[in-house]
Protein backbone atom coordinates (compact mmCIF):
# COMPACT_ATOMS: atom_id res chain seq x y z
CA UNK A 1 0.00 0.00 0.00
CA UNK A 2 1.14 3.14 -0.99
CA UNK A 3 0.83 6.05 1.20
CA UNK A 4 0.52 9.29 -0.41
CA UNK A 5 3.06 12.63 0.89
CA UNK A 6 0.69 14.56 3.02
CA UNK A 7 2.04 18.37 2.46
CA UNK A 8 2.54 20.35 5.99
CA UNK A 9 -0.20 22.52 7.31
CA UNK A 10 1.54 26.04 6.55
CA UNK A 11 2.19 24.64 2.67
CA UNK A 12 -1.60 24.10 2.14
CA UNK A 13 -2.76 27.26 3.51
CA UNK A 14 -0.76 28.99 1.55
CA UNK A 15 -1.79 27.04 -1.32
CA UNK A 16 -5.17 27.54 -0.51
CA UNK A 17 -4.51 31.04 -0.36
CA UNK A 18 -3.14 31.20 -3.42
CA UNK A 19 -5.89 29.49 -4.85
CA UNK A 20 -4.13 26.50 -5.86
CA UNK A 21 -6.72 24.29 -6.90
CA UNK A 22 -5.02 20.80 -6.84
CA UNK A 23 -4.21 21.81 -2.83
CA UNK A 24 -8.12 22.09 -2.50
CA UNK A 25 -9.14 19.14 -4.61
CA UNK A 26 -6.85 17.36 -2.71
CA UNK A 27 -8.35 18.24 1.15
CA UNK A 28 -11.91 17.86 -0.62
CA UNK A 29 -10.93 14.29 -1.63
CA UNK A 30 -9.59 13.72 1.39
CA UNK A 31 -11.85 14.70 4.23
CA UNK A 32 -14.73 15.05 2.96
CA UNK A 33 -16.60 11.96 3.39
CA UNK A 34 -15.42 12.00 7.16
CA UNK A 35 -16.89 16.10 6.84
CA UNK A 36 -20.42 14.77 5.22
CA UNK A 37 -20.82 11.89 8.33
CA UNK A 38 -20.47 14.42 10.84
CA UNK A 39 -22.45 17.08 9.55
CA UNK A 40 -25.36 14.67 8.99
CA UNK A 41 -25.28 13.70 12.88
CA UNK A 42 -26.41 17.25 12.97
CA UNK A 43 -28.74 17.92 10.31
CA UNK A 44 -31.86 16.22 9.69
CA UNK A 45 -31.83 15.15 5.95
CA UNK A 46 -28.67 14.01 3.43
CA UNK A 47 -29.53 17.26 1.62
CA UNK A 48 -29.03 19.22 4.58
CA UNK A 49 -25.72 17.42 5.40
CA UNK A 50 -24.84 18.04 1.52
CA UNK A 51 -25.49 21.83 2.11
CA UNK A 52 -23.72 22.12 5.47
CA UNK A 53 -20.44 20.20 3.65
CA UNK A 54 -21.14 22.80 0.80
CA UNK A 55 -21.34 26.04 3.31
CA UNK A 56 -18.07 24.93 5.49
CA UNK A 57 -15.97 24.85 2.14
CA UNK A 58 -17.07 28.05 0.95
CA UNK A 59 -16.28 29.31 4.33
CA UNK A 60 -12.68 27.62 4.54
CA UNK A 61 -11.93 29.25 1.28
CA UNK A 62 -12.92 32.83 1.84
CA UNK A 63 -11.44 32.59 5.69
CA UNK A 64 -8.28 30.72 4.91
CA UNK A 65 -6.54 33.89 5.05
CA UNK A 66 -7.55 34.12 8.87
CA UNK A 67 -6.19 30.60 9.75
CA UNK A 68 -3.72 31.28 12.46
CA UNK A 69 -2.38 28.07 13.03
CA UNK A 70 -3.11 27.47 16.75
CA UNK A 71 -4.65 24.13 15.64
CA UNK A 72 -4.18 22.05 12.75
CA UNK A 73 -5.82 22.44 9.48
CA UNK A 74 -7.94 19.88 10.27
CA UNK A 75 -8.99 20.63 13.35
CA UNK A 76 -10.01 24.23 12.19
CA UNK A 77 -12.00 23.19 9.00
CA UNK A 78 -13.80 20.57 11.08
CA UNK A 79 -14.72 23.42 13.76
CA UNK A 80 -16.27 25.69 10.84
CA UNK A 81 -18.08 22.52 9.96
CA UNK A 82 -19.51 21.46 13.22
CA UNK A 83 -20.38 25.36 14.05
CA UNK A 84 -22.03 25.29 10.39
CA UNK A 85 -24.08 22.01 10.98
CA UNK A 86 -24.82 23.24 14.68
CA UNK A 87 -26.62 26.34 13.39
CA UNK A 88 -28.22 24.43 10.37
CA UNK A 89 -29.85 21.39 12.78
CA UNK A 90 -31.14 24.47 15.27
CA UNK A 91 -32.40 26.14 12.55
CA UNK A 92 -34.13 22.40 10.77
CA UNK A 93 -35.56 22.05 14.47
CA UNK A 94 -37.42 25.23 14.24
CA UNK A 95 -39.33 24.52 11.59
CA UNK A 96 -42.09 22.68 10.45
CA UNK A 97 -42.62 20.88 7.47
CA UNK A 98 -45.78 21.62 5.76
CA UNK A 99 -46.59 17.50 5.83
CA UNK A 100 -47.17 17.75 9.09
CA UNK A 101 -49.99 20.03 8.85
CA UNK A 102 -51.79 17.63 6.41
CA UNK A 103 -54.48 15.50 8.21
CA UNK A 104 -54.24 12.10 8.53
CA UNK A 105 -55.90 10.44 5.75
CA UNK A 106 -57.57 7.90 8.17
CA UNK A 107 -58.68 10.93 9.96
CA UNK A 108 -59.80 12.07 6.29
CA UNK A 109 -61.49 8.88 5.42
CA UNK A 110 -64.19 9.24 8.89
CA UNK A 111 -64.24 12.89 8.03
CA UNK A 112 -67.91 13.80 6.78
CA UNK A 113 -66.55 16.73 4.46
CA UNK A 114 -63.95 13.76 3.15
CA UNK A 115 -67.21 13.09 0.46
CA UNK A 116 -68.75 16.45 -0.05
CA UNK A 117 -67.63 18.66 -3.35
CA UNK A 118 -65.90 20.75 -1.21
CA UNK A 119 -62.19 20.55 -1.48
CA UNK A 120 -62.00 23.02 1.87
CA UNK A 121 -61.00 21.24 4.96
CA UNK A 122 -62.10 24.17 7.18
CA UNK A 123 -64.96 23.70 9.60
CA UNK A 124 -67.88 25.96 9.49
CA UNK A 125 -68.15 28.35 12.13
CA UNK A 126 -70.57 27.58 15.28
CA UNK A 127 -73.22 29.85 14.49
CA UNK A 128 -73.85 28.47 11.04
CA UNK A 129 -77.08 29.06 9.79
CA UNK A 130 -77.74 32.95 11.28
CA UNK A 131 -74.15 33.50 9.73
CA UNK A 132 -74.91 32.65 6.34
CA UNK A 133 -77.90 34.78 6.02
CA UNK A 134 -77.13 37.43 7.29
CA UNK A 135 -76.31 39.80 4.45
CA UNK A 136 -73.49 42.10 3.76
CA UNK A 137 -73.88 46.27 3.84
Amino acid sequence: MVTQSWPPDAELVQRLCDRDEAAFALLLDAWSAGMLRLARSFVTTNASAEEVLQDTWMAVISGVGSFEGRSSLKTWVYRILVNTAKRRGERESRIVPWSSWAPDTAEQDRSPRATSACCCTVPAPAFGARWRSTSLR
